[in-house]
């Protein structure tokens, strides 16, 4: 085909193939603008089947305007067969940019992932709200135009929501290693169905590696119906914990587990994302602490991007930010000693923040409770560079030799404070105790206990810091 003219399309390369077809890249010789041609296959030309998906596709695509989703201009008819007529998108695919772990390349930077992922978002958000499901969301269905922008391509598996007898009962549809359990025991897809497939992606996005590493397709399905994966931070220490645990949910097995919506996930990046920026992150490979000083202000965060936030919110973050300060200063922590009538901390106070205990099991716990571990280590960083003798060993350090004990962090650091704590999820609520613990002598200063609804879980780091500031 390269080189042969088809209607007023000159074809000048070959683009890339599919399941169902090729993809051509050409030329318009009426507008001249470059173009992509979508051919069937000519063997699947004689199936009903294969050219119903085809012209359901267009028909799909058409129904869909949005500027992270591929834009169809025509389906046209020609002695080589009929043809859809997309933008050509010269970016390449979301595959061709990920980097795999075990090539030894730097990550996608958080900026950079962030600004995708919620571009994806928007896009697959939109095509749920025209009711359509697309069924086969993976790296090498997003492709880039000439400006970075990300844009959902290839809806040849995709469906109406209302459409019946597309698919054969019991049948799969999609790539083995981005389907969602409910599609690969073959029950029909829905958008909940997208939303697993695009944890996934994200997953692979900024970890480097997909939740199970495996290519054959009868070992893909074991691991989506019966594995529980890796939280995505053991392989990218720095992901926020907002995320990791947004990523979690995604991929839960149960699709009760996962967000409700595509708008709900939307919503939720585009918190991550002002959080990120605030951070001052930029689109290279850089590191961020998962949960920092500038993610208390939350709220603060949230009312520059747009959203309307009660004035409580504000004085909240505010004030944990001033406490921190405040009580890291000599004469003032001198004060509230003698004013409580508290035991008075070493002068010089080395601590190390033990990783919390979880008390109920299960990933979206473990990466929870190492994310507390993270927050409350860079909160107190904060406090020792705001004044006063007091330093702390770096959380990966805790992590990266299997600190657990009181004793091993006394031994390997040589500390004399140690933060220890345990998480528990109730029905209706999440509790969290908090322990101050004298190394030197395996004595408990001080113990507290915080508890929040779950519908106020967002307020439970805060009171944390504020808590460990307190104490210390």
């Amino acid at each position: 085909m390269v080189g042969k003219t088809v209607s007023s399309y000159d074809i000048v390369a070959k683009a890339g193939e599919g399941g169902m077809g090729v993809v051509y890249r050409a030329r318009d010789r009426r507008l001249g603008r470059e173009v992509a041609l979508k051919f069937l296959f000519p063997e699947m030309l004689r199936s009903l089947e294969a050219r119903t998906r085809f012209e359901r596709e267009a028909r799909l695509i058409s129904s869909i305007s949005h500027p992270n989703v591929a834009t169809l201009f025509s389906c046209e008819d020609s002695e080589d067969g009929t043809f859809l007529v997309f933008e050509y998108l010269p970016g390449g695919t979301l595959a061709d940019r990920m980097p795999r772990r075990k090539q030894a390349l730097p990550p996608v930077s958080l900026a950079r992932g962030i600004a995708w992922a919620v571009q994806i978002a928007d896009g697959l958000a939109h095509a749920h709200r025209k009711g359509i499901v697309h069924r086969d969301i993976k790296p090498a269905n997003v492709l880039f135009d000439a400006d970075d922008r990300p844009k959902l391509s290839d809806f040849g598996l995709a469906k109406a929501e209302r459409d019946v007898g597309v698919t054969r009962a019991g049948s799969t549809v999609g790539t083995a290693a981005y389907m969602a359990p409910e599609q690969a025991i073959g029950a029909d897809a829905s958008p909940c169905s997208d939303i697993y497939s695009f944890g996934v992606l994200l997953y692979e996005l900024f970890a480097g590696q997909r939740p199970f590493a495996t290519d054959d397709p009868r070992g893909a399905f074991f691991h989506i119906l019966e594995s529980q994966p890796e939280a995505p931070r053991t392989a990218r220490p720095d992901l926020p914990e907002t995320l990791n645990i947004l990523i979690l949910r995604l991929i839960a097995k149960r699709p009760s587990e996962r967000p409700g919506t595509m708008d709900e996930v939307l919503a939720e990046l585009k918190q991550i994302q002002a959080v990120i920026e605030a951070s001052g992150q930029t689109a290279t490979a850089t590191s961020l602490m998962p949960v920092s000083l500038p993610e208390l202000d939350k709220a603060m965060v949230t009312a520059a991007a747009g959203a309307k936030t009660p004035k409580w919110r504000w004085l909240m973050a505010g004030g944990v930010t001033a406490i921190l300060l405040l009580l890291a200063l000599s004469p003032v922590r001198d004060w509230v000693l003698t004013a409580t009538g508290r035991i008075a901390l070493p002068e010089e106070r080395k601590v190390a923040v033990l990783m919390f205990e979880n008390l109920q099991g299960g990933p979206e716990q473990e990466a929870f409770c190492r994310g507390l571990t993270d927050s409350l280590t860079s909160a107190i960083t904060q406090m020792g560079q705001a004044g006063g003798s007091l330093w702390v060993v770096p959380a990966s350090e805790i992590r990266d030799g299997e600190v657990r004990s009181i004793r091993e962090a006394k031994e390997l650091f040589g500390v004399n404070l140690a933060i220890t704590g345990s998480l528990r999820r109730l029905s209706d609520s999440t509790r969290v105790t908090l322990n101050l613990v004298d190394a030197e002598r395996a004595k408990q200063m001080e113990s507290r206990t915080i508890e929040v609804a779950a519908a106020d879980l967002p307020s439970l780091e805060p009171k944390l810091v504020e808590a460990v500031a307190a104490m210390l």
